[in-house]
């Protein structure tokens, strides 16, 4: 179960380690299987839904057993006593990645001073376009990084929409989101540290509320999200929509890779930040995609 450590205005939290072993073990096997044991995946729900006690973001990735677990109680099929892997498989490549990539998140510390969010107000705001994504991060009021990243092929190719497809915003809008949690981890991720996240898309900012999208598009980009939420000790404090036209450093980072904008001057409060520069975004950045996993010998029953 879970470990309590009470020490001098902290406390610990950790999941037994024993127990991340056997999820990762018993995940790696049901994953070279075609069918898995009804017992297997109920036991593997009780045990995750217990991390999902500390981890929030782990519990909508639950439902899939539940569900199976409830469609082969009122229809048993042909299996006797197993259900096909298919039926959990997101939730299965989800929850691999999280042990394979944030495993020490798994122990947390709780610090009396994070618990009355007295830190100074932090707020990340992003933005995109057709050319690039844009982001500044502020702390008490005044911009100290920001980012200007343009998206290009190795994007498209990555998440199968092109960059100026107007169909895919919402999609180029929760990547400045990721791009900018992810740089800017540090900040939010270790402890409360009074975070308000702004941004003019709702798709994006509501994937902060409720990691899971019924958005095919979005379905990568929600993924790995969640995976950052739930290494966090905390959620951000606060999720703000701002109109666009009012989000204006983030826009015009997003769009000052070309003219006309590339030729204007930059905006007065970017004169004392730091510039960040993103990692590429190749198979690799995207950790819930398929997660690394030991080579065996697959077994067909």
């Amino acid at each position: 179960g879970a470990r309590y450590v009470l020490g001098h205005e902290q406390l610990t939290v950790s999941i037994n380690p024993e127990l991340v072993d056997e999820l990762t073990h018993t995940i790696e096997n049901m994953m070279d299987l075609n069918a898995v044991k009804i017992s297997d995946v109920r036991r593997l729900a009780g045990q995750a839904n217990h991390v999902a006690g500390l981890v929030f973001a782990w519990r909508p990735f639950l439902k899939s057993f539940w569900a199976a677990l409830k469609k082969v109680a009122r229809h048993p099929g042909r299996l006797q006593g197993r259900i096909w892997r298919r039926q959990i498989d997101d939730s299965l490549h989800w929850l691999l990645a999280f042990l394979t990539h944030r495993r020490g998140t798994l122990v947390r510390c709780y610090a009396l001073r994070r618990h009355f969010n007295e830190c100074p107000p932090s707020v990340i705001a992003f933005d995109a376009s057709a050319l690039g994504l844009g982001a500044i991060l502020l702390r008490d009021g005044t911009v100290t990084h920001f980012l200007s990243d343009p998206t290009g092929p190795l994007d498209e190719a990555m998440l199968g929409v092109a960059a100026g497809d107007e169909n895919g915003h919402q999609l180029w809008e929760a990547l400045a989101l990721l791009v900018a949690l992810r740089a800017w981890r540090e900040v939010w991720s270790a402890g409360r540290s009074h975070l308000t996240m702004e941004g003019d898309s709702m798709t994006a900012l509501y994937m902060l509320l409720d990691v899971t999208t019924r958005s095919d598009i979005n379905v990568t980009i929600a993924r790995e999200i969640a995976l950052e939420l739930g290494s966090a000790i905390y959620r951000p404090d606060c999720v703000r929509h701002v109109p666009g036209i009012t989000n204006k450093v983030p826009d015009y980072l997003s769009r000052c890779m070309a003219e006309p904008i590339a030729s204007q001057p930059w905006p007065a409060a970017l004169r004392t930040a730091q510039r960040v520069f993103p990692a590429p975004r190749d198979a690799s950045w995207y950790l819930a995609l398929r997660p690394p996993r030991r080579p065996r010998r697959r077994n067909r029953a």
